[in-house]
């Protein structure tokens, strides 16, 4: 058999009905080969290691009784998503090790798929193989391994050239079935005008199968190159970027907004526009709380019609709504939206109380997509890591600005959105004016309040003979010239009152007694003394005038 998906799907489809025997026993682990020693055992994947042999796919399927090896060896290749395809394998249970089933059907919040090992419904002690449905969102899911299946993924449906529509199908789902873009599907099917509406027995005309172009996360590209940095960065950047170092559940989620653009057929530049949204609203976290009723990647909000909580926390469902607008607002708007600056196509979508925040993340989000697609860096990214909990600090908690800092890089490192931080924040007027040394209220979940404090850096206050009046200063950053500052109140309406106190003067030495001059006594001379003293005034005789004498 070929290799591809469909090889894989149609031999499963033939299993379905088998049940196992006695203790396990089933005919699939002694005719793969070095797998005899798994009779008995758990045999879900050894079931997806005979399909594999059968169809000839052991190149992208490893051979294998374990779970948790099969995982591994696709997270390691870069193979692991978040999202469904037809063909995938849909792991199960903490790190994928509990059980595995074939992916042969995927709709906006299902996927049908084909086990062995298991029952009708979801169970760790099955009997047979079974057909099922399973709810996207469904807690034990892990994740999705994709085999780089050469001759593409493709799906039961229709004869070569058609597709007969099926409840429940979309017009994404079926081009991600056949490995193909929406565009291609919409180029030969003009009478479409809303790829969101196709109705059930409806028969499109459909592209041949091809590779589909699967990003693999950061150094491991699979397709060329489908747009320069021209495309990712049109114009030179003037605001201040932010920067961190994703993890894997970030790269995760960044594959699958590119993967659902490119199944959108849209261009390059839209992938960027939507992950710099994403990294904005929840730096790439599916969140479970947000602003208000906010949920998912992109805090989309269902009190405002973008969906479920359930479907807004399924990164593919909530990829295709931000696109689904984005693709009936901004693009339709403007015909130059592609040069357009980020922040304004991005907030015609999420209408942001503070649009210009999106740009903030142009940079970042221009190297994920272009290390996602195999483009090469535009720009070098300073790996400058802001790790981010993967839970809200307890509520009450509180950080202390530090110099450098701005509003949104410290809603990153929290891993909260900055419009609930905004929101926890109601004394920030301006959230581009924050101070080091300020106190910022940290949205939480519930128990104790506790103070994060980051040490803000020393400013250097000059020194100055000069004494101030005491000064109220409101909304601007001052430098404040005085000797000794005894107190900085900052208040809750952004006020910093600074008193300045005056120098306190130097002790006054105690004054010296004056100095008082006495006048000499006058000395009383006797007789002898003043003839003594006449003598010492008259001239002193020489040696010849005392002889002559």
């Amino acid at each position: 058999m070929a290799n591809s998906a469909a090889s894989m799907i149609e031999l499963a489809a033939t299993q379905v009905g088998y049940k196992e025997g006695r203790d396990n026993w089933t005919k699939y682990p002694p005719e793969v080969p070095g797998l005899g020693w798994a009779q008995n055992d758990a045999w879900c994947q050894t079931f997806i290691s005979w399909l594999a042999v059968k169809t000839g796919n052991t190149d992208v399927v490893p051979i294998t009784a374990s779970c948790v090896t099969c995982t591994n060896w696709y997270k390691n290749k870069g193979r692991f998503y978040s999202s469904p395809r037809v063909g995938d394998l849909v792991m199960f249970g903490p790190s994928g090790g509990s059980h595995v089933e074939l992916v042969v059907g995927v709709s906006d919040s299902e996927i049908t798929t084909i086990g062995g090992n298991t029952s009708a419904t979801y169970s760790a002690t099955g009997d047979g193989v079974y057909r099922k449905k399973h709810d996207r969102s469904f807690s034990r899911i892990h994740g999705y391994c994709r085999p780089a299946y050469t001759s593409g993924s493709t799906s039961p449906g229709g004869s070569s050239g058609t597709w007969t529509v099926k409840r429940g199908q979309t017009l994404t789902a079926i081009a991600a079935a056949l490995g193909v873009s929406i565009a291609a599907i919409l180029a030969l099917n003009p009478s479409i005008k809303d790829p969101d509406k196709i109705n059930e027995g409806q028969v499109i005309s459909v592209p041949a199968p091809a590779t589909p172009g699967v990003p693999t996360g950061p150094g491991k590209p699979v397709d060329p190159p489908t747009a320069g940095s021209s495309e990712l960065l049109p114009y030179a950047l003037t605001v201040k970027q932010e920067t961190f170092s994703p993890n894997d559940s970030q790269w995760a989620h960044a594959r699958t907004i590119v993967e659902v653009g490119r199944e959108r057929g849209l261009p390059t530049r839209a992938y960027v526009i939507a992950v710099a949204t994403a990294l904005q609203e929840s730096t790439l976290r599916n969140l479970s709380y947000g602003d208000r009723d906010s949920l998912g990647l992109f805090q989309q909000r269902p009190s405002q019609g973008w969906g479920t909580p359930a479907q807004l926390q399924d990164p593919t469902y909530a990829s295709n709504a931000f696109y689904r607008e984005f693709q009936a607002r901004s693009m339709a708007k403007w015909s130059d939206w592609r040069t357009r600056q980020l922040w304004e196509v991005a907030d015609y979508v999420q209408r942001s109380g503070y649009p210009t925040y999106y740009a903030r993340w142009e940079r970042q989000a221009a190297n994920m997509v272009a290390t996602i697609l195999g483009d090469g860096v535009p720009t070098e990214v300073p790996s400058t890591p802001a790790e981010s909990p993967t839970s809200p600090p307890p509520a009450g908690a509180r950080v202390i600005v530090r110099e450098g800092q701005t509003l949104s890089g410290i809603a990153a490192s929290l891993g909260v959105s900055l419009s609930r931080l905004l929101a926890a924040n109601p004394q920030i007027s301006n959230p581009d004016q924050i101070y080091p040394g300020q106190r910022i209220n940290i949205p939480g979940r519930g128990g104790a309040a506790a103070e994060l404090v980051v040490n803000p850096r020393k400013s250097k206050t000059p020194k100055t003979n000069t004494t101030a009046p005491v000064k109220q200063h409101k909304g601007k950053r001052h430098t404040i010239h005085c000797v000794h500052v005894t107190n900085v109140n900052v208040t809750v309406n952004n006020t910093i009152n600074v008193i300045v106190v005056q120098p306190k003067p130097k002790p006054t030495e105690k004054p010296k007694p004056p100095v008082i001059n006495k006048p000499e006594p006058t000395p009383i001379e006797t007789p002898k003394e003043k003839e003594k003293e006449q003598e010492k005034k008259q001239p002193t005789k020489t040696q010849k005038e005392v002889k002559a004498a």
